[in-house]
């Protein structure tokens, strides 16, 4: 079972499913967080923490791991009855091909294959035959580069600028948020979802993509150390890495009141979370949320259930800019 990175998903011997999530992976097992339990959707990550802490067989896999500098999810191997390729798709979903959304999901990945020249996977509910017709489509495509995500999001503007694919609207915006919402506050996400390429809808269906740095798991080694509980206002100075999953920006420090960071220090913002992809260079952002001090460098990780962010300026990704000039 080696190799399971984030948009796998795997089923427990108690029937549950889980999806994994992340590149960097620990030897004995895998983090992941439950996504349907007992024909239940856990949908937003405090909901899957507060589930795995209610139900003694799976706070049994929390673990402290040193190399993120927090308690996550660990499952054993011997816990996993099935696993779950994205870019193996079909072989689970061949028996629902009649339906709509399987339909579409299987046009717009020839679409894309055509038009990006990449292996385009499924993942999400249709990966596991957990499809309603109000499901989003979720894609994945493994092994992106910043150099490589420029050039596929130059294709997928002309998707956009040909009426292939369209922008989200408000309406379907807020039933975005109605379901998955928390962290980035509700003005935030509207201010960036109507720009956005990497979700966005075909044929009436809603998509989301995601383009993850690696293609199999990276060893748990870095020194993580907890500095505080931090607030501080800032402007992005780096989106190379707008369009990754990880998402990684470099953000200067113009406000702060606390002890380990001083104005115009530069922190990392990073995310595995889809919301937080494609804020431009010059987007100015109050950010709540663990500081922490990872190989000598600072960051803030978004995907603590406490982090909060607030976009206070926005600005597109510059590669948008300048393929709109």
């Amino acid at each position: 079972m080696n190799g399971l990175i984030e948009g796998y998903f795997v089923r427990l011997n108690d029937g549950s499913y889980w999806v994994v999530k992340g590149c960097v992976q620990p030897s004995y097992g895998v983090i992941a967080i439950p996504r349907y339990v007992d024909r239940i959707k856990v949908k937003k990550l405090s909901e899957c923490f507060k589930l795995i802490e209610k139900v003694p067989k799976y706070s049994s896999y929390l673990k402290y791991l040193r190399c993120l500098g927090r308690r996550v999810p660990v499952i054993p191997y011997s816990d996993i009855s099935e696993v779950f390729n994205p870019c193996e798709y079909m072989e689970y979903i061949v028996k629902y091909v009649d339906k709509p959304i399987y339909r579409i999901a299987l046009e717009l990945i020839e679409v894309l294959n055509s038009s990006l020249k990449v292996r385009v996977g499924l993942t999400g509910s249709l990966l596991i035959g957990k499809a309603t017709r109000s499901s989003d489509i979720d894609l994945v495509i493994y092994g992106v580069n910043v150099e490589l995500s420029r050039q596929l999001v130059q294709s997928l503007h002309r998707l956009f600028t040909s009426g292939i694919l369209k922008h989200i609207t408000k309406d379907e915006f807020i039933d975005e948020v109605s379901k998955v919402g928390e962290v980035l506050d509700l003005n935030s996400y509207l201010n960036i979802i109507r720009y956005k390429v990497l979700q966005g809808v075909f044929k009436g269906f809603k998509y989301t993509l995601r383009f993850v740095t690696c293609s199999k798991p990276k060893i748990c080694s870095d020194v993580v150390k907890d500095l505080d509980y931090v607030y501080l206002r800032g402007f992005v100075i780096d989106d190379s890495q707008a369009y990754l999953t990880p998402v990684t920006y470099i953000m200067k420090v113009v406000d702060t009141s606390d002890k380990h960071l001083r104005c115009d220090d530069v922190v990392k913002l990073t995310s595995l979370r889809i919301r937080f992809t494609e804020l431009g260079v010059g987007t100015y952002l109050e950010v709540k949320g663990r500081l922490q001090k990872v190989n000598d460098e600072l960051i803030i990780n978004l995907d603590f259930p406490d982090s909060y962010v607030k976009i206070l300026k926005y600005e597109v990704p510059t590669l948008i800019r300048d393929l709109k000039k």
